[in-house]
């Protein structure tokens, strides 16, 4: 299995991961919800954002091609490696979730869903042949001689 397979598999993963724990924490459930002794702490607002960004994720896994989809896996990694700091600075994300402050299992989650999206998006890009880029039609004026 080459790197923008396993990309596009751990795209797909994650993002049916994200729905099904944003739909644990809308139902405020024990696995993701407010009470303290939560899994994931996390309040419906927190759960809506996972529900809709795993969609996304979804869709990227099945609709981008392998240059774009790498492209789209380190993006995913950097948004979480953006979650995770400003979770860890401000357990209540600012004020916007002061009845489910993250807890350690978010953080973690946070962490580990960054580093491997990092790595396989490093991975498929490399695979791809680098940065994604529009590629001239054979008449176009930019297109190579």
């Amino acid at each position: 299995m080459g790197s923008t397979t396993a990309a596009r598999w751990w795209m797909a993963g994650s993002g049916v991961a994200m729905v099904a724990l944003g739909i644990l924490a809308r139902l405020d459930t024990t696995v993701a919800g407010t009470a303290p002794d939560a899994l994931l702490r996390m309040n419906a607002m927190h759960g809506t954002v996972h529900a809709l960004g795993g969609v996304l994720t979804i869709g990227a896994a099945a609709a981008l091609n392998p240059r774009w989809l790498a492209v789209a896996t380190f993006g995913y990694g950097a948004i979480f490696v953006f979650a995770f700091a400003s979770n860890l600075a401000s357990p209540d994300f600012f004020g916007m979730m002061p009845e489910a402050p993250a807890n350690l299992g978010v953080h973690v989650m946070h962490a580990t869903v960054a580093i491997a999206s990092l790595a396989l998006g490093a991975l498929a890009l490399r695979q791809s042949g680098g940065r994604a880029s529009y590629v001239a039609s054979p008449t176009s004026p930019t297109a190579a001689r």
